[in-house]
């Protein structure tokens, strides 16, 4: 939280709830990855709602640009996110998610953290999905901007392993276990103590 700025773009002023819910989110993709920090990102922008980006001319509620070391959020579509946490659409995860990916591929400290086996085998189940989720004949658990490209069907895939790790598991067991491998971390375990907790209250 202390080492990147957090940059107002049309919000009034960076609240510290916004510095606390951002940087939360990126410590719980990175929790089971130590001493990585994203360091090539330092600047976060913070949006009122969806920006046009002067870049591609277009209209976004998030990026992430490696060159320029930003994250840039939408702050309604980011707490709009978190709102429900069973839809696995969630800006925060996914633009975070973005960023390891980049981070891991710049050579700098952090350089290569992620599972080299596990990202091989992330490139085979992305080319066997990906077609799958543009056929109209059968339904795909992820939802369709997953097969853009190789990125984005890792970052929307990491929305699901947070949000939906239970139907992750089930319908797409080999990507579930390698997001485990990637990230070092089981979000099912949480998720099945959260079921267990709330069925004896």
């Amino acid at each position: 939280m202390y080492s990147k700025r957090f940059i107002p773009r049309g919000v009034p002023k960076i609240t510290d709830e916004m510095r606390v819910l951002i940087s939360a989110t990126a410590v719980q993709l990175t929790y089971g990855l130590p001493e990585v920090y994203l360091s090539n990102f330092d600047k976060i922008l913070v949006y009122p709602e969806e920006y046009y980006s002067h870049i591609n001319r277009r209209y976004h509620l998030g990026e992430v640009n490696p060159l320029a070391g930003v994250i840039v959020l939408s702050w309604k579509a980011f707490v709009e996110g978190f709102g429900d946490l069973k839809d696995s659409f969630n800006v925060g995860i996914h633009e975070m998610a973005h960023a390891i990916h980049f981070e891991n591929r710049i050579k700098n400290e952090e350089y290569d953290f992620l599972n080299g086996p596990a990202l091989k085998e992330l490139e085979r189940i992305t080319e066997r999905e990906m077609p799958r989720i543009l056929d109209d004949s059968e339904e795909h658990l992820l939802r369709k901007y997953a097969a853009t490209n190789e990125y984005e069907f890792f970052a929307v895939s990491l929305e699901y392993f947070f949000e939906q790790p239970d139907q992750l598991n089930e319908r797409l067991p080999d990507l579930y276990r390698t997001l485990k491998l990637l990230l070092n971390q089981d979000p099912l375990k949480l998720y099945n103590f959260e079921r267990l907790k709330h069925k004896h209250l």
